[in-house]
């Protein structure tokens, strides 16, 4: 009997029309986040963002002045700044450092392609330096990233490394009501 091996092939239409494009020729867009000033592509931007998506295509003053600002006071301009140079093709990579700040961006601008990298940046705790524990908080309680949880959930399945890696673990303390609940249950069954 051969051993049974699942993988998963994800293409999108977006990553090859991402790939298509020339972006010194189509900086069309101003993005105004605190009074800095970013150029874009506007069909770049769009490919990534459901936000952008439509923010660009809404008949609104932005439109016919090219100029579209971010008035959200929790965004700073360098946050804006990391978010493009991690989706432009310079490829800067997500880090320990990065991840917190792009997933809120991810989010709030609505960008799964992202999200899908940050969760798999995520899943990878150790070659990424990541507390499973500041992991799970993350993708729990703050953001609902279901890999992630899946993946921590299975290896938790092992009552000592639950215990160990996440119940004596400071973060244990900073989840909601809700998820330490489902925490202690998951707890109880494994210890049956």
């Amino acid at each position: 009997n051969r051993p049974s091996r699942e993988f998963f092939v994800r293409v999108t239409i977006a990553v090859q029309a991402i790939q298509s494009m020339k972006l010194d020729e189509s900086l069309d867009t101003v993005v105004v986040v605190k009074d800095k000033e970013f150029r874009v592509s506007s069909q770049y931007l769009a490919l990534w963002s459901i936000f952008f998506r439509a923010y660009f295509r809404a008949d609104m003053k932005e439109k016919k002045a090219g100029r579209y600002p971010i008035k959200d006071d929790d965004i700073a301009p360098e946050d804006f700044d990391e978010l493009l140079m991690v989706i432009y093709p310079t490829d800067k990579p997500i880090t320990a450092h990065n991840y917190l700040q792009l997933l809120k961006l991810a989010s709030r601008f609505e960008i799964p392609e992202l999200t899908r990298r940050i969760e798999c940046f995520l899943i990878d705790f150790e070659r990424n330096g990541l507390e499973r524990a500041t992991v799970f908080r993350v993708a729990t309680d703050l953001y609902q990233l279901k890999l992630v949880q899946s993946i921590l959930v299975h290896r938790w399945r092992n009552p000592k490394l639950l215990q160990k890696e996440l119940i004596m673990s400071d973060e244990y303390q900073e989840l909601t009501a809700t998820t330490k609940a489902l925490v202690n249950e998951r707890f109880a069954q494994a210890c049956i």
